[in-house]
């Protein structure tokens, strides 16, 4: 009986060992983070401070990410819109002609001048223009005295016409005494064929070289030679009409107004008369064909204006020139 009882124990705690195995248990869709419990009251005051809980900020958290992508897609978008708006602020603002004083002291103060609309700029500019077209420039004076003598200043212009190979041969000379009278005026007969008679500048047409108003360049030449010498010479580029009369003049008895420093322009070059006329005459000449015994006045008036300074710089030059010239006699 013990033995039975022993087996039957030992058979039923093996029968009960399989029937008493423990049970795995059923997997739980809950996560295994604990819970935060809340009372009612805990969570009343919560939503009352406004303080977001944390579910609500997974949320938000979650809901962000389709946000971001449909952000970006409206970023691509929004450029359009923003140039469009530019365009629109960039055109430019008209500031009506009619400003106070106030305005405008405070524009001159900024160094800003206020637009005008297109309208009025145009109206301005062509009232500028229109201005300009009309301003006059006085004619030169005429000559003082009727005196028609060979004062001791005489101011020389010669015209001359193209022959071959683009030289200028003679074609007129004019003279006038220190009064701006005319002492000499004559055309010159042509010693080669004229290819070139610049009527637009000197004025000289084909019948003023003929032999019924022109006279031999030889006799030209001898008579102004008797007529400047031992005379101061003004005039303007006096080395082209000495050089086409084929005569040489003491430089100390010549008055270039091209060569004067004072009326030259920056680095040693010369004004053309016509400028020179403007801005120290306020006259105008040359406006069409030159006219000789015009440059000849011309030239001589600007040496009579700067007359004084200019007699002053030739005396320091003189002396320097005898200085020179008294060592080069004691060195030989």
């Amino acid at each position: 009986m013990s033995q039975i009882g022993k087996s039957g124990s030992v058979a039923k705690r093996k029968s009960g060992s399989k029937d008493v195995q423990p049970s795995k248990k059923p997997k739980s869709d809950v996560s295994l983070t604990p819970a935060t419990t809340k009372t009612p009251l805990r969570s009343a005051k919560i939503a009352a401070s406004g303080i977001p809980t944390p579910k609500e900020t997974l949320k938000a958290k979650v809901s962000l990410k389709p946000a971001t992508s449909a952000a970006v897609k409206q970023e691509s978008v929004l450029p359009r819109t923003v140039s469009a708006k530019a365009t629109i602020v960039k055109q430019p603002v008209t500031v009506s002609s009619s400003l106070s004083g106030n305005w405008l002291q405070l524009q001159k103060a900024l160094g800003k001048k206020p637009t005008l609309a297109k309208k009025q700029t145009d109206a301005v500019t062509s009232a500028q223009d229109e201005g300009k077209v009309k301003r006059e420039f006085k004619k030169l004076p005429l000559p003082i005295s009727e005196d028609r003598s060979v004062t001791k200043y005489v101011a020389l212009d010669c015209e001359m016409v193209g022959v071959e190979n683009g030289e200028s041969m003679l074609g007129r000379v004019c003279i006038v005494n220190s009064y701006g009278n005319v002492v000499y005026d004559k055309y010159v007969l042509p010693q080669e064929e004229v290819l070139d008679y610049r009527t637009r500048w000197s004025g000289i047409q084909k019948h003023h070289l003929t032999p019924d108003n022109a006279v031999a360049f030889k006799q030209v030449q001898t008579e102004v030679a008797e007529i400047i010498k031992d005379r101061i010479v003004v005039g303007h580029a006096l080395h082209n009409d000495f050089k086409v009369l084929f005569l040489s003049h003491p430089w100390n008895m010549i008055r270039d107004t091209a060569k004067y420093r004072p009326l030259m322009r920056k680095r040693n070059k010369p004004h053309a008369l016509k400028n020179l006329v403007r801005m120290h005459l306020g006259a105008q000449i040359q406006g069409g064909e030159h006219e000789p015994d015009e440059d000849a006045r011309a030239a001589l008036l600007l040496y009579k204006m700067f007359k004084k300074d200019w007699e002053q710089s030739l005396r320091s030059k003189k002396v320097g020139h005898r200085r020179s010239t008294t060592a080069e006699q004691k060195g030989n």
